[in-house]
């Protein structure tokens, strides 16, 4: 596994040019260990993505976005927990880590017409991703990539060695066997 990871941040880098960032939105309410993560990392790197007052005891449940140095070992280590697993989002972006916090919070809690009030819906969850992009017309993609600056990209829990990568221009399944 710890080969993939390797692989992975490789390709990432490629991605990085034009001075973007990685980011990892990570879903806490699945991966536990990242609030031991915070304590050893810090808060300057590291963003809650709910607002009150949908965050109100629920910030151990809660999605964070993490910046992520492609060459630190605690992104390594998060790569290679997130293999196998649905709880890590990749990010691309060359937004500030507080700008795209925004963004992300703005996106989080929609309107419920089943409901009839605001939801928190896990658009960020590799689960639900591919389906948060199908739903929406070109011009509405053109707006999310433009909102979050940049592409997302997940880790396929049964192949590890596959990326599904989020861009304006549709979704790209990698395999980082052939691309390393």
């Amino acid at each position: 596994m710890a080969v993939m990871s390797e692989i992975c941040r490789a390709f990432l880098k490629k991605e990085l040019d034009g001075g973007k960032a990685l980011y990892g939105i990570v879903d806490s309410a699945i991966y536990k260990e990242f609030h031991d993560l915070m304590d050893i990392e810090g808060e300057e790197n590291i963003r809650i993505l709910l607002k009150e007052p949908y965050l109100h005891g629920y910030e151990t449940a809660a999605p964070y976005l993490m910046r992520l140095d492609i060459d630190d070992a605690i992104t390594d280590g998060l790569l290679h927990a997130a293999t196998g697993e649905q709880w890590l989002t990749l990010v691309v972006s060359h937004k500030s880590l507080d700008a795209l916090a925004q963004e992300l919070r703005d996106m989080i809690v929609v309107e419920s017409e089943v409901h009839g009030k605001p939801i928190v819906y896990r658009f960020y969850d590799p689960r639900n991703l591919a389906n948060y992009i199908h739903i929406h017309d070109e011009a509405e993609l053109k707006m999310f990539y433009e909102d979050i600056g940049g592409a997302l990209f997940t880790i396929d829990a049964d192949d590890p060695s596959v990326l599904y990568a989020y861009r304006d221009d549709g979704i790209e399944m990698i395999d980082l066997k052939e691309e390393a």
